[in-house]
């Protein structure tokens, strides 16, 4: 059992950048995290190169959507092979489980509440007051 516990955050929109951090720390983490900004900018291409680096993936695009969507979203997802993916659990119920049947071996975070979401924020979208 691995004892790396650091996933690294590849924000960058510097692709060399990227893949020079990759190289040099890919020994010491966990896995890296491909969010929106990498994988619009760099599409599958960028995280093929990722993946060549033989890494863990977490692809960190928060699926929201209608059940069968999202569905269709983890299967699409689960053949790029990421370690980890998320959802979004505001989804509901039936969402999370046409995602869980979709992953393979890919494992889903739930999002429950986005840490840029202060207390009033939350409180109003979270909370029928």
């Amino acid at each position: 059992m691995s004892l790396k516990k650091i996933i690294v955050a590849l924000d960058d929109s510097n692709i060399l950048k990227t893949m020079s951090l990759v190289k040099n720390l890919k020994d010491e983490t966990f896995a890296f995290k491909i969010g929106y900004e990498f994988f619009l900018n760099f599409g599958l291409e960028g995280y093929k190169s990722i993946q060549k680096e033989n890494v863990k993936i977490f692809l960190d695009l928060k699926l929201h959507d209608i059940p069968n969507t999202v569905k269709k979203g983890v299967e699409a997802i689960a053949k790029l092979n990421p370690y980890f993916t998320t959802i979004h659990l505001s989804g509901g119920d039936e969402m999370q489980i046409a995602a869980n049947f979709s992953k393979k071996n890919t494992k889903i975070l739930g999002v429950s509440i986005l840490t840029s979401l202060n207390v009033e924020q939350t409180q109003k979208y979270y909370f029928n007051n």
